[in-house]
């Protein structure tokens, strides 16, 4: 009876939750729900006069649910300690079990949205689904930090010790929340990806028809404006640690898109490289800035990028610099070039930057053969990506260390990964009532803020820097291509 009950009250949260958008008026009917929207307007007038952070929000259902559940289980508690309330645990975790599957499913829905609706430039709609999946990835962060208090409450309830080692442990409940938080970053990362259309950009212009060079092409026009929509909602909705796991990701799924991008064009003039060297130069400093997108709050510090995130943009993007380098250097010693500024480069790669020059297939594959050899031209085998977990990364940069990674499905533990209450980056706000109790430690109302985004990002200023960039690259191939022709003799 009590499973149908709850399963049901999930299926009404669900299809009444707003996933953070305008909440209904009317709530008068429902005290439960009346008083968490009077908590949540105190807690929005506070946080606007600390300048509109949001960071720690959670959808409200996940409140009012696990205040049903303590309802619930404070009723089950003075009627028994025996069987039924051991049994009554098992409902609670079949029961969360739906709510994380729903969270999934919105998630999926956002997801489908911002990956092929790419002609939605709605920027209040699109800015809806980027804070859905941010409330997503708080709303599970906080689940996971709930769900084992809740486990400790009812065995301390049960009377029978042999009853309580039959409460099994939530760890696998936990990893289920866990891996809904990588689940929805990983989904607002591909989403803003693929909103950049940075790959498409790259490999849709005609670079042997660009005859000058000049300001950055559309398409990074075009990215800094996706940032512009989507930056500031996650920066403002997600602790610090997910938001630079957030940047990183974007970061590193892009720099290798554009790489990828270059080898599906078809032919390049020595403008065109020049243009294609500017705009890899506008994106690398794009990316560099992600981390201080977003109005800075009342009486917060300007940003500072991490050096570490610095670093991993600056060697993404390395490797398409020093494509279009090879690109824009001379037939003479290309193979030489090729190997010195792209080491890992294949021979089948080498091939198709012989084409982008210029040369005829056939052409293009003698010359690769002979530089390579004819069993260097078949294509390398695609290896898995490692996946690393939010929570990983957010401890691989406390302690300096390299997060640990493993290939496919993304989690974490509580192991890994200590939680501040609500999922926020502290303990702020006050308590939602009695419920800042042993039974459901960490549920403060410091996961109900409210605040406005914006984003103020500018490329003003770097392009001259990177036509100076690109002229230099230009002038200086020949004089890389003769060092790496000298270092093959020595070799020899």
């Amino acid at each position: 009876m009590e499973e149908k009950q709850l399963m049901e009250f999930v299926d009404e949260l669900v299809a009444e939750e707003t996933w953070g958008g305008p909440e209904p008026e009317d709530d008068s009917a429902d005290p439960m729900k009346a008083l968490l929207r009077k908590q949540q307007t105190a807690k929005s007038r506070t946080d606007a006069l600390r300048g509109g952070a949001t960071e720690g929000q959670t959808l409200p259902s996940a409140a009012t649910l696990f205040l049903n559940v303590k309802k619930v289980l404070r009723r089950c508690s003075n009627l028994t300690r025996g069987k039924p309330l051991c049994a009554l645990h098992a409902v609670f975790v079949k029961v969360l079990g739906a709510y994380a599957d729903k969270l999934r499913k919105r998630c999926d829905a956002a997801g489908q949205l911002l990956r092929t609706d790419l002609k939605q430039k709605d920027p209040a709609k699109l800015s809806a689904e980027y804070r859905c999946l941010c409330l997503v990835v708080n709303t599970a962060d906080w689940c996971a930090g709930t769900v084992t208090p809740l486990g400790d409450s009812v065995r301390r309830m049960l009377a029978d010790e042999n009853l309580k080692s039959r409460i099994d442990s939530d760890v696998s409940l936990e990893e289920t929340f866990q891996a809904l938080v990588t689940h929805a970053l990983s989904t607002l990362v591909s989403g803003v990806e693929a909103r950049t259309e940075v790959g498409t950009g790259v490999a849709k212009t005609d670079w042997s028809k660009v005859e000058s060079t000049g300001d950055s092409s559309a398409y990074v026009t075009h990215a800094q404006a996706t940032f512009a929509t989507a930056v500031p909602p996650v920066r403002q909705t997600v602790r610090d640690d997910y938001f630079l796991f957030f940047c990183e990701k974007l970061a590193g799924s892009i720099a290798p898109g554009a790489y990828a991008a270059v080898f599906r064009c078809k032919k390049f003039s020595d403008h065109g490289a020049q243009q294609l060297l500017l705009d890899v130069h506008a994106l690398k400093t794009l990316l560099c800035e992600l981390p201080k997108a977003g109005a800075l709050g009342k009486d917060e510090k300007p940003r500072v990028v991490p050096t570490s995130y610095a670093r991993m943009v600056g060697r993404e993007m390395q490797k398409v610099e020093s494509l279009v380098k090879v690109i824009l250097s001379p037939r003479e010693g290309l193979a030489e070039t090729f190997r010195a500024l792209l080491p890992t480069g294949s021979g089948a790669e080498f091939k198709k930057v012989c084409e982008l020059k210029g040369m005829a297939k056939k052409e293009a594959e003698a010359t690769a053969v002979r530089a390579f050899g004819a069993a260097a031209l078949a294509q390398p085998k695609a290896t898995a990506k490692p996946v690393v977990s939010p929570a990983a990364a957010a401890a691989a940069a406390a302690t300096g260390q390299p997060a640990s990674s493993h290939y496919g499905h993304a989690s974490s533990s509580a192991q890994q990964h200590r939680r501040t209450g609500s999922g926020g980056g502290g303990t702020a706000g006050g308590g939602l009532g009695g419920m800042n109790s042993s039974m459901f430690k960490g549920m403060n109302a410091s996961m109900f803020k409210m605040g406005g985004v914006g984003m103020s990002s500018s490329v003003s200023g770097m392009m001259d820097r990177a036509k100076d960039f690109s002229a230099k690259a230009a002038s200086g191939m020949k004089e890389a291509a003769d060092k790496a022709k000298e270092a093959a003799s020595r070799a020899r």
